[in-house]
């Protein structure tokens, strides 16, 4: 019975905390216009309407009491506080627009502090070598805040059309933990995981339009805290102590948004356009010009990282992590040219036309 019970229970309590999300959202909203969080139509955003930006506040504040009713690792306390620092920052941002600069500077800031409060950091990426464990030691530091800093902001631009940074962020988690499971025959150590996934799922289906409440957004709020907790999840359960996977493969998990944000910063710098302007550059921009619906781009999107994900772990049950590891950047490097070589030979071919002198 007590056995039973526990079931209930642990089914019970992911749909409870995402009916509190769901209940938050629904709370924010009236109020998003006086706290300044709302995304109107413009030319760059073509929804129709205002649209408040509540859903990464409600998902952080569900984790708040998630912490407080759990009695979850401390280093996944850790976690959420100083997520904190990123919901802030993102209010602020969705309010007011803050600069780029002082956005990367409290992005480390808040990095720093997780890894000051937890002493965790990247010390491996899985490929055994004596020359690179000491390096590691050594870069390890501003080697994870590069990596945490760049998932952050690649998340973040990911945010373009409806469902697609919580769809990546709930891709990932999935994807972490089908290889938990496939490297250890079991799952343990994720029920804050699932808790993290219900309130993350609750906000996708309101954002998808797939619930009477009205529509809302993460905002940056949400976005950099998503991303921000995906890097660190994924730290948490590759480095040592936890070390449940490989870290070669959880490059795997967040292809997409690697990819999508190393082919962007190399495109503009390639026409001295900053990396963090606001442009139509991206993956689903690609997508949505060549005649995608936006649910479509959404799909396709989905597909193709579930896919990437599921090469990876393909390749990891076969090959050493070095392997996997070039894999990985050999798919990088087809990536770019298949959806951005032709972006620079269409940028210079108008650029000749343009120099030309007209008769």
């Amino acid at each position: 019975m007590l056995a039973g019970l526990s079931e209930i229970l642990s089914i019970a309590l992911p749909v409870g905390f995402g009916l509190l999300t769901l209940f938050l959202i629904a709370f924010l909203t009236p109020i998003a216009a006086r706290l300044k969080l709302i995304d109107a139509p413009s030319e760059r955003k073509h929804h129709g309407a205002l649209v408040p930006t509540v859903g990464g506040i409600a998902i952080y504040t569900t984790l708040i009491v998630a912490n407080l009713y759990f009695d979850l690792p401390e280093k996944v306390s850790w976690l959420i506080y100083s997520g904190g620092i990123l919901v802030i920052l993102g209010g602020l941002d969705d309010a007011f627009s803050l600069g780029v600069r002082f956005r990367l500077i409290v992005q480390i800031g808040a990095t720093c502090v997780m890894m000051y409060g937890t002493g965790l950091w990247i010390t491996s990426i899985g490929i055994t070598s004596d020359t690179l464990a000491p390096v590691l030691m050594v870069l390890g530091p501003p080697f994870t805040i590069f990596c945490v800093v760049g998932l952050v902001n690649a998340l973040n631009m990911m945010d373009g059309i409806d469902g697609l940074a919580a769809g990546q962020t709930l891709i990932s988690i999935v994807l972490l933990i089908t290889f938990v499971f496939v490297q250890n025959g079991e799952v343990y150590r994720l029920d804050w995981v699932i808790l993290l996934c219900t309130s993350v799922f609750s906000f996708l289906i309101v954002n998808l339009s797939l619930t009477p409440l009205q529509k809302v957004f993460l905002g940056d709020a949400g976005s950099l805290l998503l991303g921000f907790i995906l890097a660190w999840t994924l730290i948490y359960f590759s480095q040592a102590p936890v070390g449940l996977v490989d870290p070669a493969i959880v490059l795997w998990c967040v292809t997409i948004p690697a990819f999508d944000a190393l082919c962007v910063a190399s495109y503009r710098h390639k026409n001295r356009i900053s990396p963090f302007e606001s442009g139509r550059h991206h993956l689903h921009h690609i997508f949505l010009a060549h005649g995608l619906s936006s649910v479509g781009t959404l799909l396709v999107i989905s597909i193709l990282s579930l896919t990437f994900g599921f090469f990876g772990l393909f390749l990891s049950l076969i090959f050493s992590d070095l392997v996997v590891v070039i894999a990985w950047f050999i798919c990088l490097f087809i990536y770019f040219s298949i959806f951005y070589l032709r972006r620079f030979e269409f940028s210079s071919a108008n650029k000749k036309a343009e120099s030309k002198p007209k008769l």
